[in-house]
């Protein structure tokens, strides 16, 4: 049985990602977790007050998964989705992080608030650590997305091997169940693969998608963001999807000493694989 882990803080945008993990925990039959976390303020943390501030806390956080939770029984088509409640003390991302590798979890989806594009939103938030910890996919759903069946995907690719792991597999199943496309997208300077292992790798991901509904694209363009950019606006998609590389571009947008801003629109969800 898969399982999919959405760590929530009760807020309105979380309200609106956990559409997004309920329907994906429909359509891949998973169990769905959610999670909340506290933390005790510093200072203290030994002493009766905090032990009595914990429990309270504690308390909370239960109290409002269970609000949570009914709210999602009142949706009758995810009756069938197996729903489990989890309060727990610490960081939100070192508990994240940890869990997805003891709980073997297939996905994360994560709520996010952003201000001006997809920079502003992932970098230097919870958003990012978790996708550089994590030990499965996330999909991150930002503050202005409008759920929506996705149709198509927009795959972001490098024209370098990539091997089959279980969160590549989760994203040809998901792509399969849905009857969606997947739009292979490489931007670069060339408008074709520009050299021979370029090209093997293409065909190689070819055949790991025998099977499902997929067209390569090629935009030129030497600015990988503005090219990714461009060819969202101009054809549109309901998820874009990178993998997390060493050296990648998707490293250089989490790291702090990258300033130019990024154009991807806010509204477009971003599904985030492993490399290994």
């Amino acid at each position: 049985m898969k399982k999919i882990l959405f760590p929530t803080d009760f807020s309105d945008n979380a309200a609106k990602a956990m559409q997004y993990a309920l329907f994906l925990a429909k359509e891949l039959s998973a169990d769905l977790i959610l999670l909340n976390t506290y933390q005790i303020p510093a200072g203290g943390n030994t002493s009766i007050k905090s032990l009595h501030l914990a429990e309270i806390l504690k308390s909370d956080a239960e109290e409002g998964l269970q609000k949570v939770l009914k709210e999602i029984r009142a949706q009758k088509e995810f009756d069938s989705v197996s729903v489990e409640t989890v309060a727990k003390q610490g960081d939100l991302v070192q508990l994240v992080n940890e869990m997805s590798e003891e709980f073997m979890f297939d996905l994360i989806v994560m709520g996010t608030k952003g201000a001006t594009g997809a920079k502003e939103v992932l970098v230097g938030s919870n958003t990012a650590a978790v996708i550089k910890g994590a030990f499965c996919p996330v999909l991150v759903i930002p503050e202005k997305a409008m759920y929506k069946k996705p149709q198509k995907f927009t795959f972001a690719y490098d024209l370098k091997p990539i091997i089959e792991t279980q969160g590549f597999a989760l994203f040809k199943t998901l792509a399969s169940k849905l009857d969606a496309e997947i739009a292979i997208l490489n931007v670069g300077l060339d408008e074709l693969p520009g050299s021979t292992e370029e090209a093997v790798a293409g065909i190689k991901l070819n055949h790991l998608l025998e099977g499902v509904k997929h067209n390569f694209y090629f935009v030129k363009n030497e600015n990988v963001s503005e090219g990714i950019d461009s060819y969202i606006k101009e054809k549109g998609t309901d998820c874009l999807v990178m993998i997390a590389r060493k050296h990648s571009f998707l490293e250089k947008i989490f790291h702090k000493s990258v300033t130019k801003k990024m154009a991807y629109h806010v509204d477009v969800p971003l599904l985030v694989l492993k490399d290994k």
